[in-house]
Parts: structure tokens; sequence; C-alpha cells
């Protein structure tokens, strides 16, 4: 069984946390979309860029203000 933790994550100037399972000796090595999605990016793959992720801000309605 894989231990898991949270690492630390730093592109350019973004910073994120995201889960991770730390692997053993021959696993294969990945960056998933949550580690992405700390980072505020999502991968283009046709272009095999990364760009920024919109940041959606939402209010339900009755949460606020009463």
């Amino acid at each position: 069984m894989h231990k898991k933790g949270g690492a630390l994550f730093k592109y350019g100037d973004r910073i994120g946390v995201a889960d991770v399972i730390f692997g053993e000796e021959g696993d294969s090595v990945l960056l998933g979309a949550f580690t992405l999605e700390a980072l505020g990016l999502a991968l283009r793959p046709l272009r095999r860029e990364l760009e920024p992720l919109p940041m959606v801000l939402a209010v339900l309605s009755g949460e606020l203000g009463q």
C-alpha cells in the first residue's frame, strides 16, 4: 500500500498544495489535474502548453447577506 500526503508545488510565481501518493522504485511519475488546479493552471493537450485557469467566483443564493 502506498502512503498519501500533501505536497507544496511551485511553478513560476504560482504556489499550490495538492494531495500526493508516494510511489516506490519503478512507479511512474505523474503530475495530475488536481496539482495543476492547485497552481491555477490547465493543460492544453493539443498544444502541450499550460494556461491560467479562469477564476470563477460564485455566491449561492441565501448564503451571504442575511
